[in-house]
């Protein structure tokens, strides 16, 4: 299954998943930070590959969906 959505900046490349930073710097308050978070797990356990906001296409890894501790069903 494919899915296409356009996030715009949700994920800014790979290395943006192993980090809050940028969800700390362009959150407005403390709920469109809690939004952007769940919104980006949301994507992570979703997909397999993520086309990010700047940077190329990357595979999801097992890694990278237990980090965001996604549950084994999709």
């Amino acid at each position: 299954m494919e899915i296409r959505k356009n996030s715009r900046n949700l994920i800014f490349n790979e290395s943006d998943l192993k980090s809050l930073e940028n969800v700390k710097e362009f959150s407005l308050d403390e709920d469109s930070k809690k939004l952007w978070e769940a919104t980006r797990k949301e994507i992570v356990c979703l997909a397999d590959f993520i086309l990010p906001g700047h940077g190329p296409t990357f595979k999801v890894t097992t890694q990278m969906k237990a980090a965001f501790r996604c549950s084994s069903k999709k």
